[in-house]
């Protein structure tokens, strides 16, 4: 058993422009198997969260606000992604090591099928329109097409190897997989699964970005330092745009229509006129730039610069940096948070999550969770952001507002819980750090495995008023 009294539960209360509660959960092999965790995807109708990592054989299933577990899944293998199928509460999790997708029902919590596709599938993507899953794979020349309705593989799409990405365009009712094997984009008609064109890129295509405002698709190729253009109405490349060194990272804009290019080894934000498909701009950023998101609120685009340890933020009006906010060490992942007008940065070295007002461009607060926060995930209309922290084995759950509740259950015992509405009664203006001992961690942990302890142990405990 891994870790038996590491953290279960650490609460800090922010005196930021609203109030932001985290909650850190330790995922030790006893509870979940989970190690190594980098995937996480939510789904609203069952309201869990589903997490998975590169290392250990199980997948987590939480609630929401991750202070219960709901049951522990076995898979053959570790996890590198996940899909969801929000019409039915279904998710999909290919299984690399395994060449099988595994369908899990969300209401449920458990596997309802088992099915088959080609060699280490490694990208997955769903089409509502089509309601259909395609399983992008590494290994092999296949390309997996799954009939969500009826769960079966109806059709092998045979492409390239070396399947890196995948990307659905419902507007142009195509599909596009990228392979970095032969340096290829292939086009595939949604209805009828039949391969439109084999479009021949440029070296080292990475990044799959479909704007279906101009109804095309923009493909980053890091190895010829080039963006490449392809015209989704007639699947034909049309522009081989050069850019700076490396471009690792797009991101389209709605403010000006223009896609921004992060070029890695140059230091630079390049700046693609989508009206045009030519560079207007090309923006000196920090050191190694490579995550971006937009903010349309402020008509900007924020940069993550991994050894600055900071965020340039872009006006999309002027194409001129307007702010450079430290953000701490090695900063990769980042998350908008569009109902608060935030945006949310992860330190991957300093263990830490900075908070910056859009309005501002000032930093609104921090917390520090587990180690190397690797994934964000905001499911856009909740009041909650999740991370994944894979060297420590953590997911950490951010709240705008909560309290922390324990009752007791007859027959099923006492159980601790995080309610996200209302806001707790405390004073916004202090800042309170709730740390627990040893054996505080302990009896958490015996909670989680379902032990019997009564609501006036754990009260005296934890030192809260039940």
């Amino acid at each position: 058993m891994k870790r038996l009294t590491a953290l279960l539960l650490a609460l800090l209360f922010c005196a930021a422009h609203a109030q932001v509660r985290i909650r850190t959960m330790y995922l030790p092999d006893s509870l979940s198997g989970v190690l190594d965790p980098q995937c996480l995807l939510y789904d609203s109708t069952a309201d869990k969260l589903f997490v998975a990592g590169t290392m250990g054989r199980s997948l987590a299933v939480l609630a929401a606000d991750g202070l219960a577990r709901y049951k522990r899944l076995s898979l053959p293998a570790a996890v590198r992604t996940m899909a969801l199928d929000p019409a039915r509460s279904r998710v999909y999790v290919p299984v690399f090591d395994s060449s099988v997708v595994l369908v899990i029902d969300a209401v449920q919590d458990s596997i309802i099928s088992r099915i088959r596709v080609a060699s280490a599938p490694s990208a997955i993507a769903f089409s509502s329109r089509t309601d259909r899953m395609y399983v992008a794979s590494q290994f092999s020349d296949s390309l997996a097409v799954i009939d969500a309705a009826s769960l079966q593989v109806i059709r092998f799409v045979r492409l390239l190897r070396q399947q890196d990405a995948v990307a659905v365009n419902p507007v142009a009712r195509k599909v596009y997989v990228s392979s970095s094997n032969r340096d290829t984009v292939c086009v595939i008609d949604d209805s009828t699964n039949a391969v439109l064109r084999r479009l021949p890129v440029t070296r080292g295509p990475c990044f799959l970005l479909p704007v279906p405002e101009r109804n095309r698709l923009y493909c980053a190729c890091r190895v010829a330092h080039q963006v490449c253009v392809l015209d989704a109405a007639t699947d034909s490349l049309i522009a081989r745009i050069p850019v700076r060194q490396t471009p690792q990272y797009l991101c389209f804009s709605e403010a000006d229509s223009c896609v921004y290019s992060s070029n890695w080894q140059d230091s630079s934000v390049s700046v693609i006129d989508t009206r045009r498909d030519s560079v207007v701009a090309t923006i000196a950023v920090g050191v190694n730039p490579i995550t971006m998101v937009a903010v349309p609120r402020e008509s900007t685009i924020f940069c993550t610069n991994r050894t600055s340890g900071t965020v340039s933020v872009i006006d999309c009006r002027n194409h001129q940096v307007v702010a450079t906010v430290p953000v701490g060490s090695v900063p990769l992942a980042m998350s908008y948070l569009s109902r608060h007008n935030r945006v949310v940065s992860a330190g991957q070295n300093d263990s830490r999550l900075v908070e910056i007002d859009c309005a501002t461009n000032q930093v609104t607060g921090q917390t520090f969770v587990g180690l190397s926060p690797w994934h964000l995930l905001w499911p856009g209309f909740e009041e909650k952001l999740y991370c994944a922290c894979p060297q420590s084995d953590v997911v950490a759950v951010l709240a705008m507002g909560g309290a922390l509740l324990l009752d007791s259950l007859p027959g099923k015992g006492t159980f601790a819980r995080l309610i996200l509405s209302p806001a707790p009664v405390i004073n916004p203006a202090i800042r309170e750090d709730l740390s627990l001992s040893q054996r505080q961690n302990n009896i958490l942990f015996l909670l989680s495995e379902g032990g019997q302890l009564g609501p006036s142990l754990i009260s005296s405990e934890l030192n809260i008023s039940l």
